[in-house]
């Protein structure tokens, strides 16, 4: 690859996501995340983000882009054919007016969006290679009943490091409260919505994506309140079940 950049993360989209989500992250982080120069956004970035705009709106970059991903990460891609052979060359999808594009990186790491093979087992012991985020889903451990509520939000409070880039260094955060779906933080910055963070703390490692974010003043002291849903999860420590990590 020319360089080791991967649009999906400066795209804030997964390597799967459709051409219509591409479009849409686009907008947002140009225009209401206020990453155009215009808007006051560092010209660096808004080149960054054109630049992966531009690879992955485009069906035939965007699959041999993915062909070189993957390449790098020395995983096999899938047999697909070229969206630009055959009678399939610049198909639309007629609902929307987009590109179709069928994705060749199908199992990811969803944190840093690093390729990974797709007969990996999603053990609880496994981690992305790359950026070492836990690769088991998250939000069933001990979730039992309609959307986990027979095992309610407990409050907790603790340190944790939490990340939204990789590489990075952590930055210092402070957990609120915990159950088996998700987490309350508190930080001094505010994420957007949908925003994926990696998490790190004595109690677990985890993935997980921000649901709200808003900001508090307590004793004259800016915080920001943000609620997250796990994507990935590993406990710590567990014994029996998760209660007993909170006890």
């Amino acid at each position: 690859m020319r360089n080791r950049r991967n649009y999906y993360k400066r795209m804030h989209v997964q390597p799967d996501a459709p051409a219509e989500i591409i479009r849409s992250s686009y907008r947002t982080l140009m225009l209401k995340l206020g990453q155009h120069p215009d808007l006051g956004g560092e010209d660096w970035n808004a080149a960054l983000i054109n630049e992966a705009y531009e690879t992955l709106s485009d069906p035939v970059r965007r699959a041999r882009y993915d062909r070189e991903l993957l390449d790098f990460h020395n995983v096999r891609a899938e047999e697909e054919p070229e969206p630009d052979s055959g009678p399939h060359r610049g198909m639309q999808n007629r609902s929307v007016g987009y590109p179709v594009y069928h994705p060749i990186i199908r199992a990811y790491c969803v944190f840093c969006h690093t390729p990974l093979h797709k007969n990996i087992p999603l053990e609880v012991d496994m981690d992305c290679f790359y950026c070492r985020s836990p690769l088991n889903p998250g939000g069933e451990i001990g979730a039992g009943g309609e959307q986990g509520r027979a095992v309610q939000r407990r409050f907790v409070r603790g340190p944790l490091s939490f990340y939204t880039d990789w590489p990075q260094q952590g930055r210092q955060g402070e957990i609120r409260d915990l159950s088996p779906l998700g987490l309350k933080i508190g930080t001094e910055v505010m994420f957007h919505e949908g925003q994926v963070l990696k998490l790190e703390s004595d109690l677990l490692s985890a993935t997980a994506r921000v649901v709200h974010s808003y900001k508090v003043h307590r004793g004259g002291i800016r915080v920001y309140l943000s609620g997250l849903k796990f994507l990935t999860l590993r406990l710590k420590h567990l014994n029996g079940n998760f209660i007993s990590v909170l006890a």
